[in-house]
């Protein structure tokens, strides 16, 4: 029975699926199944995959009518055999080590999630001076909230076990992983991070997913960031926790707000989110959060203020604390 199960969802990319398969292929850990699946491509992808299932037994094929890539991946996961899980989008490639080296440290280390760097457009790799990191449960939304753990889907390796039940929300194709990996994370208790960039990422000029962040991608990309706080607030169980989260969260609700007010797209929805992520976990902030101008900033939240007035008011003390800051450090 193989070991690993690589999930590949297929969309009209023979111009890159060729490399991709190959560097599959030629992975020195062998024993996987790749389970390729056509999500009614119009080019010569589905060609493609026959003529590499062909030739290595261990690639499968399954077709579907265009339904997505979160329905792709739903059904690879289905059809998967493997004890863990690895997703690969057909325009990037692995490294021939990807496999064996997530694999080796899920194992060794006892952890849920092992992750490599991204290497992005073939760029020159650099030689990080840290070993494998194992990041806590008690860590992980720290690291997980200021890009220690990125947000992607690839570029991992997963106990089948702790994602079996997690499926992929499907008519929000464009950024599905921004609402998975919050929920895969926080059923972990330990994710590793090696040193290396085992996963290469090809910026596709074709693919949606890399185009311009337009206002409506800017919102999603806030929501999935309240969505990231509000999971961590629910799963925290002491002091130190919290203390670390509330700073945090606020830094982030700043950011946020910013953003939300610059593109003026979903400002309600996103005051909405905010307003509730404060009002439940207010007494956190209230304990913790001391300097007044952050206070003012919660109470401006509670009191229902506009995004509007409130990114005012952040612009005001922002120009406040600078001025302290110059008086206080001549």
């Amino acid at each position: 029975m193989c070991k690993i199960s690589i999930i590949v969802p297929v969309y009209n990319s023979s111009l890159y699926l060729d490399a991709c398969l190959s560097s599959i292929n030629k992975q020195t850990f062998e024993n996987f199944e790749c389970i390729l699946v056509n999500d009614g491509s119009t080019d010569d992808s589905e060609q493609i995959c026959r003529e590499w299932c062909r030739k290595d037994t261990r690639f499968k094929l399954i077709c579907q009518i265009n339904q997505g890539s979160s329905v792709a991946r739903n059904i690879g996961l289905d059809n998967s055999k493997g004890d863990y899980i690895a997703f690969v989008d057909s325009d990037d490639w692995i490294d021939c080590n990807f496999l064996r080296e997530l694999y080796f440290t899920i194992t060794t280390k006892n952890c849920e999630v092992a992750f490599c760097d991204l290497c992005h457009d073939a760029q020159i790799k650099l030689h990080p001076h840290w070993d494998t990191r194992v990041i806590k449960k008690n860590f992980i939304f720290h690291e997980y909230l200021w890009g220690g753990v990125n947000n992607g889907v690839v570029n991992k390796l997963y106990k089948k076990s702790i994602i079996a039940d997690k499926r992929f929300p499907v008519g929000a194709n464009l950024m599905e992983d921004a609402s998975w990996t919050p929920r895969v994370m926080e059923s972990c208790l330990n994710v590793a991070r090696i040193s290396d960039s085992l996963y290469n990422y090809r910026t596709n000029p074709l693919s949606m997913v890399h185009t311009h962040l337009s206002p409506s991608m800017c919102r999603e990309a806030n929501l999935n960031r309240l969505d990231k706080l509000e999971v961590f607030f629910r799963n925290l169980n002491n002091e130190e926790d919290y203390k670390k989260l509330s700073v945090d969260a606020l830094k982030i609700l700043k950011m946020i707000i910013f953003q939300s007010t610059e593109c003026y797209c979903g400002q309600t929805i996103i005051f909405d989110k905010v307003y509730n992520l404060v009002k439940s976990n207010y007494s956190v902030f209230d304990k913790y959060i001391h300097l007044r101008t952050e206070r003012c900033l919660l109470l401006d939240i509670l009191h229902n203020k506009s995004l509007k007035k409130i990114n005012k008011r952040l612009r005001r003390n922002l120009v406040i604390d600078r001025i302290i800051y110059k008086l206080t450090n001549v």
